[in-house]
C-alpha cells in the first residue's frame, strides 16, 4: 500500500528551549511551522509591528502609488473588485477605507460566486465602461486574468493588481514560462523578481502593505493603521495562511486588539456569537467568526458581509450580524449533507483507491466545495477536489496535504479547464462539464491500489469491525493502562561480583588472540547478509555499508543525502546504533550508558555531532509479570540511559519496547539498544578505512571510574575534540571502538584497501571494550591529547606487542564465521577471461539537432528507479517524462498501451529503468514488461523511433533484462527470441546482491559511452537477483567483433574476472553491458544512474560514466 506521509522535522529542541527560555515542547512547535534559525525563531516569539518589512520592498509598489497618486488628483473614477471569501471582502474593505481616507472618488464590486464567478470576467469589464471607471484596482484576485486585464487594457482603462495567488506559468521545453497579465503595476510577493521577503500574504495583507504606502505618501498618521489589524488578522487565519514571521505578528496584533475594536460590524459579530466575555483566539477567528463572514459569500452575496464591515450604526450592524451568523447555520447543515454524500461515493466504488480523490457532487452548492474537500483530505488524509454542477460549467475547489502541490498539479492538466488558481495547498477551478470525468480520470494517473484500514476520530477509542459486525469498542484510557493501572514493586540489584577475565586468554600469542576475537559472531563479518539489502537506491547513499577498495571495512553509521526531487543537497542525515549484550546482561546501568555513549560516538566517527542528536530506544526485555527483581532490569536500564541522556545533551524522542522475551526458560538479555541520529554535511564525512601507508595512527581515550562507569566530563571533552578534529580536516580515518577494542578497530580499519599497522610500543589491553575512545589516522603531526601508537604500514600485517600477524588470515577467520549463514564467496572457474576492446574514433549523431532531447521513462509495476534516472538525464540536459504504466484493469492496459504509442512519436530516447518487476514468479524478471513491448502497436512505434528516427534506448538492470528478452540487444529488433539467444538469469550466488563494483569500458562504439576511450574504468551501484549473462561462445565473439561487448567486470588491477567478489553474478566473459549492433540501444546491469556528486564516499573510483551525457550529445553535437 502506497501512502501519502508528513516528515518530522528535527532540531536541538533543549537547546533552543535553553536559549529562549521557553519549554522544549514549545521549541519543537516552532520547528515543526518551519520556523528555523535563531533570527527567525526571535522575529517568531519577540518581533512586534515596528520589525514587519516595509511597503515599498514590494515589486511595482512605487509604480502602484504613483498611479493612484495621479488618479485621486484628477478625481478619476476607481473600481475595487475583489472575491466573495473571506480573505477577498476584507481585503475590498481594507480598500475601500483607505483609499476613501486619503480622498479618492472609489466604489467596490465584489463578484457573485454563482452569476460572476471568480475574479474578473469580460462582462464585469464592460460594466466598468459603461459606469465611465477609469481605474480598477483587483484585489485577492487578477494575478491569472490576462485576457480580461488585455480587454480593459483595449478600453483604455488603468488596472493595477493586488494578489496572493500564485503566478500562472506553463511548461515549455521543460522550463516554467511565467505568464502575468499586461497590469498598469503587479503587487504579488509571489513574483520571482519580488524582492519582499514574506511570499506566503494573504490578500488581505497585500492590500494592506499598498494602503500603508499610500498613507506615507499622503502624509497620513500611523497610527490610523491600526484601525486594520483586526481586519488583517482575520483575513490571515481564515484564509490559512502560515503564523510565522509578519503574519504570526500581525494576528498577534490584531488578536490583542479584536476584542475592543472599533468596528461596529465586528463588534456585533462578536456578539451575535456569545464571544464578548471570551478570550478571542485564532480558533475563534477560524471556525466562529471567520465561517460568518465566509456564509454570505457562499450562500448569498458577499456584499452583505461587506455591508457588516462598513455598518454605520449599531443597529444595522447588529441586524446584519445575525444575518450571517443564522446563514452560517444553515451552510453547517448543508456541509454536513454534502460530506456525508462524498464518503458514500467513495465508500462505495474505486474512488477509494485513487492517490488524489476527485469527488463530483452535481447537486451541491459550489461555494461548499472547499469546505467539503478540506473534510475529505483530513479524513482520508489525500488531497482532495470537489467538483459541482454549475449554472454554465462544473465548478470544484481543491484542498491538499504538503507533500503535493495542488496548483502545480492543475497546471498539467490545464487545457481541460476554463480557469484555475490557486495555492499548493488549495485551489479553485471551473471546467466544462465534458471535461469533469477526464479530470477525474487525470487524478488517477499513478496505477496505486489503497486500502484504508483505520480513521483516526476525536472519540478516544478503539473500534474494530469484522464482516461490519463491530467486534472490538475499547476506551483509550483503557488501553494506556491495559484495563487497569498497575503498580509494582521494583527491586534494583547491584550487579554480581565477577570474576576477573583479563586473563582469559592468557598463554595464547597474538596472532591466536586476533584469531579468537576476529571470529567470533558479534565482531565477524556481515557483509553477505548486508549485500542482501539495496544500499543505493534512490542514489543518495554517501557511505556504503562497508568500504575501501575491497569493500570490507564495515561503515559505523548509514549516511545519506536528503532526497530531493529537483536540484541538489549536500545535507546528509546519520544514523547508528550501540549495544553490548554481555555487558548489559552483568549491568543494565551501566549497559544502557554504554549503549548511548557507543551510538553518539560512531556518529562523531563519520562526521556527525553530539551536539545535534537525536535518540530512539529499542527495549526487549524477558516475560517480567510480578517479579520485583525482573523488573529491576528494565528499571536499571532506563536509569542509566536517562543518565547519559543528560549527561551529554541527547534527549531519546522515540522507541519501541517489547516485555516479551521468553520462550519455556530461555530468555533475552537485558536489551537497551540506543539508535543515535543526527545530520550534517556530506564534505564533512569521513570514513574509517585506512587510506595510506606510513600515516600515523592515534587513540583518543576517556576515562572511566573504578566501577567502568563513564566519567561524563571526560567523554565530553574527547567527544568535541574528535568533532573539532574532524571538522578541521586533521584527520583521514576514524573509528570508534568497539566491544573488541583498539584490536578490532585496527583490523577492521585495515581490511578496506588492504594496508597495514605497527605499534610504536606494547599496547595494553588490546581487545578491551572501550566505548566513547576513537582511533584515527593522520597524515602527520596533528595538535592533540590523543595518543600516538602506531603508523599505517604497505604490508598487509599488524605488528604489535612483539608479532606480526598477517592479515590475510585474520580476514579468512573474520570472513567464515557467518559463510554457511550468509554465503558471499562462490568457487571462482580458474580462467583467462579476454580484455575485449573496440576502439571508435568517430562517433555517429543523429541526423536532426535537439538542444533538449525528451526522454520517455515508463514506470511499471514493481519499477523503482524512476526518478533516479530523471534525475540523470536531467542533469545532463534531457527532458525527462515519466509515464505510469496502469494494469489494474484491462482497459487501463488498453489506455497505457495508447498513451505510450502517442509518448513514443514525441520522444527521441526510451529509458527502462531498474526495479524488480515479475521479480517474484518463475523466470519471472521483466516479464510484464516484455508483454507490454510486444504488443504490436508499441513494437511499431518503436521499431520506427530506432529506425527511421535515429532515436535511442537504453535499459538498466530490469530494463536490460527486459532488452535482452525482447532482442533488442544485441540484435537490434524487437524479434521472438528462442533458447539459441542471450538471457539474463539468476546470480550464482543464489541470491540478491547489492554493492559497488568496477566495470571496464571495453567498445565506446555507442553513443551512450562516446565520452569514454576503452579501457577507463568506473565503480558502478549494483542491485539484482539475475544478473547473469549468458550466451553462446560463437555469439559472444560475434558480438566482440561488431564491438557490442559495451563494459566488462573488472578485478582491482583492471582485469575481467569470474571472481564473485567483482564479478557479482558470475556473467560469461565478466559481460556486463552489452549494445545493439550499431549500438544506439544499450543494455546494462550496473545502474550508472545511480550517481551524484559526494555519494559513495568510503569506496574509491571514477563513479560517473557520463552515459547520459552522451545520449543527450548525440542529438546536439
Amino acid at each position: 500500500m502506497e501512502k501519502w506521509v508528513v516528515a518530522a522535522k528535527k532540531a536541538d529542541f533543549n537547546l533552543i528551549g535553553r536559549q529562549f527560555h521557553i519549554d522544549p515542547v514549545i521549541a519543537r512547535l516552532i520547528r515543526n511551522r518551519d520556523v528555523v534559525g535563531e533570527e527567525k525563531i526571535k522575529e517568531y516569539l519577540l518581533g512586534t509591528i515596528d520589525t514587519i518589512p516595509s511597503p515599498w520592498l514590494m515589486k511595482d509598489m512605487k509604480k502602484a502609488v504613483d498611479i493612484l497618486e495621479k488618479k485621486i488628483q484628477q478625481q478619476a473614477k476607481i473600481r475595487i473588485i475583489g472575491d466573495y471569501d473571506i480573505d477577498g471582502v476584507t481585503s475590498t474593505y481594507i480598500l475601500l477605507k483607505g483609499l476613501t481616507r486619503i480622498g479618492a472618488n472609489v466604489d467596490t464590486y465584489i463578484p457573485d460566486r454563482v452569476a460572476d464567478g471568480y475574479g474578473i470576467h469580460e462582462h464585469l469589464i464592460d460594466r466598468a465602461e459603461s459606469d465611465k471607471i477609469d481605474t480598477i484596482v483587483t484585489c485577492d484576485n487578477g494575478i491569472a486574468a490576462c485576457a480580461e486585464i488585455q480587454m480593459a487594457k483595449e478600453k483604455g482603462m488603468t488596472v493595477i493588481v493586488t494578489d496572493h495567488h500564485e503566478i500562472p506559468y506553463r511548461e515549455e521545453n521543460g522550463e516554467r514560462r511565467v505568464i502575468l497579465p499586461p497590469a498598469d503595476a503587479i503587487l504579488n510577493p509571489k513574483q520571482c523578481d519580488c524582492l519582499y521577503p514574506n511570499k506566503n500574504l494573504c490578500g488581505a495583507v497585500v492590500a494592506f502593505k499598498y494602503i500603508t504606502a499610500l498613507y506615507e505618501r499622503f502624509d497620513i498618521q500611523k497610527k490610523e493603521l491600526e484601525d486594520y489589524y483586526e481586519l488583517v488578522a482575520i483575513a490571515t487565519v481564515g484564509d490559512v495562511m502560515d503564523l510565522q514571521g509578519e503574519n504570526r505578528i500581525l494576528v498577534k496584533e490584531g488578536l490583542r486588539r479584536l476584542p475592543n475594536t472599533k468596528n461596529k460590524g465586528l463588534q456585533e459579530l462578536i456578539r451575535a456569537n456569545n464571544l464578548e466575555d471570551s478570550k478571542i483566539t485564532a480558533y475563534h477567528i477560524g471556525f466562529v467568526l471567520g465561517p460568518c463572514i465566509n456564509a454570505s459569500g457562499r450562500l448569498d452575496t458577499a456584499a452583505r458581509s461587506l455591508a457588516l464591515l462598513n455598518a454605520p450604526t449599531k443597529e444595522e450592524a447588529a441586524k446584519l450580524a445575525g444575518d450571517l451568523t443564522a446563514l452560517n447555520q444553515s451552510r453547517k447543515a448543508l456541509t454536513e449533507k454534502g460530506k456525508e454524500e462524498a464518503i458514500q461515493l467513495i465508500e462505495t466504488t474505486e474512488l477509494k483507491n485513487d492517490r488524489v480523490l476527485v469527488v463530483y457532487l452535481p447537486e451541491c452548492h459550489e461555494s461548499l466545495a472547499g469546505i467539503i474537500a478540506g473534510r475529505l483530505r483530513e479524513k482520508y488524509h489525500k488531497p482532495a477536489f470537489v467538483l459541482t454542477r454549475g449554472e454554465k460549467c462544473a465548478k470544484g475547489s481543491g484542498r491538499s496535504i504538503e507533500s503535493y502541490s495542488m496548483y502545480d498539479e492543475l497546471v498539467k492538466c490545464a487545457d481541460l479547464m476554463v480557469q484555475f488558481g490557486g495555492h499548493p495547498m488549495a485551489a479553485g477551478l471551473s471546467l466544462d462539464k465534458e471535461n469533469v470525468e477526464k479530470f477525474m480520470q487525470a487524478a488517477d494517473r499513478e496505477n496505486l491500489m489503497a486500502t484504508a484500514v483505520a480513521e483516526v476520530t476525536e472519540d478516544p477509542r478503539l473500534v474494530m469491525f469484522w464482516r461490519e459486525k463491530k467486534i472490538v469498542d475499547l476506551s483509550r484510557v483503557f488501553l494506556n493502562s491495559n484495563g487497569a493501572p498497575k503498580y509494582t514493586k521494583v527491586i534494583a540489584k547491584a550487579p554480581a561480583e565477577k570474576e576477573k577475565c583479563c586473563c582469559k586468554n592468557k598463554g595464547l600469542s597474538v596472532k591466536e588472540k586476533f584469531e579468537k576475537i576476529m571470529g567470533e559472531l558479534n565482531v565477524a563479518s556481515q557483509k553477505g547478509l548486508s549485500d542482501r539489502f539495496d544500499s543505493t537506491i534512490g542514489a543518495n547513499t554517501v557511505m556504503m555499508p562497508y568500504g575501501g577498495k575491497t569493500q570490507l571495512t564495515p561503515a559505523q553509521a548509514m549516511v545519506a543525502k536528503i532526497p530531493v526531487r529537483f536540484g541538489e543537497t549536500n545535507t546528509c542525515s546519520v544514523m547508528a546504533w550501540g549495544f553490548n549484550p554481555y555487558i548489559s546482561e552483568e549491568n543494565q546501568f551501566r549497559g544502557a550508558q554504554l549503549a548511548v555513549i557507543e551510538s553518539i560516538a560512531k556518529l562523531i566517527a563519520v562526521g556527525g555531532t553530539r551536539h545535534k542528536c537525536w535518540l530512539s530506544f529499542q527495549e526487549y526485555f524477558e516475560k517480567i509479570g510480578t517479579d520485583p527483581e525482573k523488573w529491576g532490569k528494565p528499571f536499571q536500564s532506563l536509569l542509566g540511559a536517562l543518565k547519559a541522556q543528560l549527561e551529554l545533551g541527547c534527549a531519546a524522542i522515540g522507541g519501541k519496547d517489547s516485555m516479551s522475551g521468553s520462550f519455556e526458560d530461555i530468555h533475552v538479555p537485558p536489551t537497551l539498544i540506543s539508535f543515535a541520529v543526527s545530520a550534517t554535511k556530506a564534505q564533512n564525512i569521513v570514513s574509517g578505512e585506512f587510506k595510506a601507508a606510513n600515516d600515523k595512527v592515534y587513540l583518543l581515550t576517556p576515562e572511566y571510574d573504578e566501577n567502568g562507569l563513564p566519567i561524563y566530563e571526560s567523554i565530553r571533552k574527547v567527544f568535541d575534540h574528535m568533532e573539532s578534529l574532524i571538522a578541521e580536516g586533521k584527520v583521514k580515518a576514524v573509528y570508534t571502538l568497539g566491544s573488541k577494542g583498539i584490536g578490532e578497530a585496527l583490523c577492521k580499519m585495515a581490511f578496506g584497501n588492504r594496508i597495514g599497522f605497527a605499534a610504536n610500543e606494547k599496547i595494553h589491553h588490546l581487545f578491551k571494550p572501550t566505548y566513547g575512545a576513537f582511533v584515527f589516522e593522520a597524515a602527520g603531526e596533528v595538535d592533540t591529547f590523543a595518543k600516538e601508537i602506531g603508523h599505517t604500514t604497505e604490508e598487509y600485517a599488524i605488528e604489535v606487542n612483539g608479532e606480526k600477524v598477517c592479515l590475510d588470515e585474520i580476514q579468512k577467520v573474520w570472513e567464515a564465521t557467518l559463510e554457511p549463514v550468509y554465503p558471499m564467496i562462490t568457487k571462482a572457474p580458474a580462467v583467462v577471461i579476454p580484455s575485449y576492446s573496440y576502439e571508435c574514433k568517430e562517433h555517429a549523431h543523429a541526423g536532426t539537432k535537439i538542444a533538449q532531447p525528451q526522454v520517455l521513462i515508463p514506470v511499471f509495476p514493481g519499477t523503482n528507479c524512476e526518478y533516479d534516472t530523471a534525475r540523470a538525464f536531467e542533469r545532463a540536459g534531457a527532458k525527462a517524462n515519466i509515464v505510469v504504466i496502469r494494469n489494474k484493469t484491462s482497459e487501463q492496459i488498453k489506455e497505457s498501451v495508447a498513451l505510450m504509442k502517442d509518448m513514443i512519436a514525441k520522444t527521441q530516447i526510451i529509458a527502462i529503468p531498474g526495479g524488480f518487476s515479475g521479480g517474484d514468479e518463475p523466470e519471472g524478471s521483466a516479464k510484464f514488461i516484455t508483454s507490454f513491448f510486444r504488443n504490436p502497436q508499441i513494437t511499431e512505434a518503436v521499431m520506427d523511433l530506432l529506425k527511421n528516427k535515429d532515436g535511442l534506448m537504453c535499459g538498466i538492470c530490469n530494463g536490460f533484462q527486459a532488452l535482452v528478452k525482447l532482442g533488442l540487444v544485441p540484435f537490434g529488433e524487437i524479434i521472438t527470441t528462442d533458447d539459441t539467444c542471450p538471457t539474463l538469469t539468476y546470480n550464482l550466488i543464489n541470491r540478491h546482491q547489492s554493492g559497488l563494483v568496477r566495470t571496464r569500458i571495453a567498445s565506446n562504439k555507442s553513443p551512450w559511452l562516446m565520452h569514454n576511450n576503452v579501457g577507463d574504468i568506473h565503480t558502478i551501484a549494483i542491485s539484482h537477483g539475475e544478473g547473469r549473462f549468458v550466451a553462446s561462445e560463437e555469439l559472444v565473439k560475434k558480438m566482440a567483433e561488431n564491438g557490442q561487448i559495451a563494459t566488462q567486470y573488472v578485478d582491482l588491477n583492471g582485469n575481467p574476472t569470474q571472481d564473485y567478489r567483482f564479478n557479482p553474478n558470475g556473467s560469461v566473459d565478466a559481460i556486463e553491458g552489452i549494445t545493439s549492433p550499431d549500438g544506439r540501444v544499450f543494455g546494462k546491469m550496473g545502474h550508472s544512474e545511480r550517481y551524484t556528486g559526494s555519494l559513495y564516499l568510503n569506496v574509491d573510483g571514477n563513479k560517473d560514466q557520463k552515459m547520459f551525457a552522451g545520449a543527450v550529445d548525440y542529438f546536439r553535437d
